[in-house]
């Protein structure tokens, strides 16, 4: 590898976890103002790289995942896109994407 292509791997893994740092804070922000209104709590995945997007699942124990999933999308301001898909930006941060699901098969058979 030459010398100008560490230094644009180097700037690249550097933008990469300032957008992550960036997402980390927005989703902490977010999950603090969700604690203090009774939200039920999600499985996020932050995403890597400088797409800035937040994956929430609504876990497989959850009883009552439709419910969870659409407190989440009204909290957040997000759009039901489906039954179990929600989407939209994060109310702390507008560049960062948000998705909150759960899964249909394992959670809601009668979706199907």
């Amino acid at each position: 590898m030459s010398n100008s292509t560490n230094l644009i791997a180097t700037e690249r893994a550097a933008l990469d976890r300032t957008a992550q740092r960036q997402t980390t804070t927005a989703l902490a922000e977010m999950l603090a103002d969700a604690d203090r209104m009774g939200l039920p709590p999600l499985t996020w995945t932050i995403s890597s790289g400088l797409s800035r997007a937040l994956e929430g699942r609504v876990p497989d124990i959850d009883p009552e995942p439709q419910a969870s999933l659409r407190a989440w999308a009204a909290f957040c301001g997000l759009g039901v896109t489906k039954p179990h898909r929600a989407v939209g930006h994060c109310p702390h941060d507008e560049e960062v994407v948000i998705s909150v699901s759960y899964d249909p098969e394992v959670q809601d058979p009668t979706q199907q």
